[in-house]
C-alpha cells in the first residue's frame, strides 16, 4: 500500500511468466485498476489473482480518493517543484458510486534543493485540494 490510496501489486514470485496469475491482497473497497480501469470489488477483505505483466506494475487505487500523476516517460529526474511548474500533472479520481461524495487530498511541494523528510512537521508545506 502507498498511502491508503494505492495498493501497488509487483510480481514477486519466481519464475513468473507473462500471463501467469497470482494472489494478491485487498482490503475492503472498491478497486480500480489504473492500467485497464477493471474493479475488483472486495466486500470483505480476501485475495484476488491478478495477472502478470512485463509491461506494467498492476497499480489499484481505492474508490473516492484522487491522486496526482505525472508521466515521467522521459525519464528524467525531478522534484516535485520540478513536476508543479514545468511539468503537467494530471489529477485522477476514482469516484464513489454516491454521486454527492466530496473527496480531499494533499500534495507535499519541495522548494526543489532541500532535504525534507516525511514527518508532521513538514505537512504544512503541502498543498491541499478538495473536489466537489
Amino acid at each position: 500500500m502507498l498511502g491508503r490510496e494505492l495498493k501497488i501489486s509487483p510480481v514477486l514470485q519466481k519464475d513468473m511468466k507473462e500471463g501467469d496469475k497470482y494472489s494478491v491482497y485487498f482490503p475492503k473497497g472498491i478497486w480500480y485498476n489504473l492500467n485497464d480501469w477493471s474493479i475488483i470489488n472486495a466486500t470483505v477483505p480476501k485475495y484476488f489473482e491478478l495477472q502478470a505483466s512485463f509491461d506494467y506494475t498492476n497499480v489499484h487505487m481505492r474508490d473516492g480518493t484522487m491522486v496526482i500523476y505525472y508521466d515521467n516517460s522521459a525519464n528524467q529526474l525531478m522534484t516535485t517543484h520540478d513536476i508543479l511548474y514545468k511539468g503537467k500533472m494530471t489529477l485522477i479520481v476514482a469516484r464513489k458510486k454516491v454521486t454527492t461524495a466530496a473527496y480531499d487530498g494533499y500534495i507535499l511541494i519541495d522548494d526543489g534543493h532541500s532535504y525534507m523528510e516525511m514527518n508532521p512537521e513538514n505537512m504544512g508545506k503541502s498543498e491541499n485540494f478538495q473536489l466537489r
